[in-house]
This record gives C-alpha cells, sequence and structure tokens, in this order.
C-alpha cells in the first residue's frame, strides 16, 4: 500500500517573541525606597500548550493508490486509524476515486466520485457505508496492516485539516460505522427516473446508457439532498435530488436554453474509442468529423492533433463543452483528433508514471494512433495532418 500518506508532526507552537519569556525567570528580588515600598511581583512566564494528543476514537478516509494484482496501482479510499496508524482499504478495482465528496454521519455513508472502470472519461457518484467491523478489525490488527511512522498531530475536525495543509478533496477525517462494497448513486439512469435501475451494489457501475456520464454533485449540510449537475456528454443540465429515495426533486436547470440556440447550429459528430498501444496499453481517443460526413465516405480531410501536455491531464471525457475544436470541425470541415495515452491521468498509475524520466512518450504515443487512424479511418487524408497545442 502506497500513496499520499498524511504526515503528522508532533511540534508544539511557540515564537520567537516568546523565546525570552519561556526561559526560567529568577525570583523577584525586592527593592527598598526611601518610602520602604516594594515593586510588584512580575507575572508569570507565558506556558507553552501541551502538545496534541492522536485521539483513538478519529479515523482518517483518505485517496491513497492501491495495488489490483498484475493490474498495478490504482487510487482508492483508504481508513486509517489515526492513533495506530492502521489501514483498511474500503474501494479496489480497475478504476479511481477522484474526490471525497463528504461523510454522512448520522446515516454512516462515505460519498465519493470515481472514473469508472474503463471509462475513465465518465464521472460518477459512489455512497459506502463504513462498519463497527472494521473498527473492530483495526483496533485488533487482524485485518488490517500497518502505514508505518510515529508521532502525530490531531486533528478535531476537516477545518483543521484543510489548516494543516491537507486537500480537502483527498482527505477527511471521520468516526465511523458500517461496511459494504460502493453503490453508484448516478449509474444506469438519470436523476428524472423515479424507477429502480440499479444493478446492485457494485464496485463497477452499470452498463445501461445514460445521458448523464460526466457528473458533479454537491450535498446539503445534512445530506438529506444532493445537486446534480449532469456535465455531458449532452447540453448541462442540474437536478436537486433526495439523497435516501435518489428521486428528483426540482429541476434546477433543464438545459433547453442552451440546446434551443444550438438546435439550428450544424454539430460536429463525436465519438470515443480505445486504441491499444505499446505495453498493452490503452490510449483514449476521442475524434470530433464534421456534421453528415460518415466514416465509409469517399472522401479525405484533414487531421488536427489536439495536444495539452500536464500531469495527470485529461482531454478526452464525456464533460459537455462548445470550444475550438467544435468550430474547427462543423464550420471548416476538419476532424479534430484528442488522445490520452501514456502520462495521462484517472486511468492508473502505472499509466500516468510512464512519462516518468523520459522525454518523448507522449509523442511516441500520439504517432502510433494518428498512424493507426490514417490506415483505419479512411477519411483521413495522410498528407494534411497537423497538430496544435501546448
Amino acid at each position: 500500500l502506497i500513496g499520499e500518506t498524511p504526515l503528522f508532526i508532533r511540534r508544539p507552537t511557540s515564537s520567537l517573541d516568546n523565546f525570552a519569556a519561556d526561559a526560567p525567570q529568577p525570583a523577584a528580588t525586592p527593592v527598598t525606597t526611601s518610602t520602604t515600598t516594594t515593586s510588584p511581583p512580575l507575572p508569570p512566564p507565558p506556558t507553552t500548550p501541551p502538545a496534541p494528543t492522536m485521539p483513538r476514537h478519529l479515523y482518517m478516509l483518505k485517496r491513497l493508490n492501491v495495488r489490483d494484482g498484475s493490474h498495478g496501482y490504482y487510487r482508492h479510499l483508504v481508513l486509517v486509524l489515526l492513533g495506530t496508524k492502521r489501514t483498511i482499504t474500503l474501494t479496489m478495482g480497475q478504476f479511481e476515486v477522484t474526490e471525497i465528496v463528504g461523510y454522512d454521519e448520522r446515516r454512516g455513508l462515505v460519498y465519493f466520485m470515481a472514473a469508472p472502470y474503463h471509462k475513465p472519461g465518465q464521472r460518477h457518484l459512489y455512497k459506502i457505508p463504513l462498519g463497527l467491523e472494521q473498527m473492530a478489525s483495526m483496533t485488533g490488527g487482524s485485518a488490517a496492516s500497518s502505514a508505518g511512522g510515529s508521532g502525530g498531530t490531531s486533528f478535531e475536525s476537516n477545518a483543521d485539516l484543510s489548516r494543516s495543509g491537507h486537500n480537502a478533496s483527498d482527505v477527511l477525517l471521520l468516526r465511523p460505522f458500517g461496511s459494504a462494497v460502493p453503490y453508484c448513486v448516478t449509474c444506469g439512469r438519470g436523476p428524472s427516473d423515479g424507477s429502480d435501475g440499479s444493478d446492485g451494489g457494485s464496485d463497477t457501475p452499470s452498463k445501461r446508457p445514460n445521458n448523464c456520464l460526466f457528473n458533479r454533485v454537491s450535498f446539503n449540510d445534512d445530506y438529506t439532498y444532493f445537486v446534480q449537475e449532469c456535465l455531458g456528454p449532452e447540453s448541462p443540465s442540474t437536478y436537486l435530488v433526495e439523497a435516501g429515495s435518489e428521486r428528483k426533486v426540482r429541476v434546477l436547470n433543464d438545459g433547453n436554453e442552451l440546446r434551443e440556440q444550438l438546435v439550428q447550429l450544424a454539430k460536429p459528430q463525436i465519438m470515443t474509442f480505445s486504441v491499444q498501444i505499446k505495453y498493452d496499453f490503452n490510449a483514449q481517443v476521442k475524434l470530433f468529423l464534421p456534421p453528415g460526413v460518415k466514416e465509409d465516405d469517399d472522401l479525405q480531410l484533414p487531421l488536427i492533433l489536439h495536444i495539452e501536455a500536464g500531469p495527470e491531464r485529461q482531454l478526452v471525457s464525456e464533460e459537455y463543452s462548445v470550444d475550438w475544436n467544435w468550430y474547427l470541425s462543423s464550420h471548416q470541415s476538419y476532424i479534430i483528433a484528442q488522445i490520452d495515452a501514456r502520462g495521462s491521468g484517472f486511468q492508473g498509475e502505472s499509466l500516468k508514471t510512464q512519462i516518468r524520466g523520459r522525454v518523448g512518450i507522449e509523442v511516441e504515443d500520439q504517432l502510433a494512433v494518428l498512424m493507426y487512424l490514417r490506415d483505419n479511418l479512411k477519411l483521413v487524408d495522410p498528407n494534411r495532418i497537423c497538430v496544435y497545442g501546448t
């Protein structure tokens, strides 16, 4: 088990201004004057606050890298007992937890966002209960592993944790109870469907089609309701959803205003698929085809590769956007390609860390995918291929 293990430092706070005051002070000596009065006693020196302790009832929930056999490491939820540094892995599989949304303490539910198995461009809301048996295994040590380290600082609230410099989306303090497998809240159906379309508890989402594949979620204070923003692949819409029943309560934005503005415009056709590259990795590919063009049409069009460098980047996703690529494809009849290959995020640590210390890996993968498109998509003009981006 490796990953972003939090660092705890036991160090009382003090300032240089208090240095002299912190030292032992000599006893005050009375001074005799002609009026036989004495000076008032000196005030006691300021006391240094005691070093914080590590309460045994607090647990930390954090995103850490967890190994999934020969498939390598993926970012998952791990429960950490602050007193002993013992850990329990709550999620596992070939998918990535992207954000900890929050913890419903009354119901014992942790909500988090994840990129599903073989669908790194999607974002869904999951929930998982935490159980007493997990607490027992952590305190007893039968099912837990040691995280190592010694010493530490106690955080009594998530506000204290944020002030310590930890990322709020990566780590959360909680007092757990409950335990089960993750359940996908937004997989398999949209929030407007009141019927139960779930596929049961699973750590991977349902494969049924859904018009809300890229979600952003925010809860109220007591986790009874949440706002679900459906950000793709269709025009964005927003709903108020009851958390317990997953029932849509109100439509906050149905997306019709944007949809009506775009209905008269020529829109590109968007295709998303994967291409196998070196070392059995898969590159995610997104193509923008001009309106009305079919893959088997007897014509050739120029292709532009859109690139964007950066660690853990992601170009290929289900998030809706009207951008420069949309314009070039729909109005200038270009084919636009975006590629997430080695070095990109949300597909496991093995793929992401391939570029570490190896300049040119991204270019090698991009050339491999371009050759695949040239040889398998007859629409691509092999003499008119160019690149733009940063």
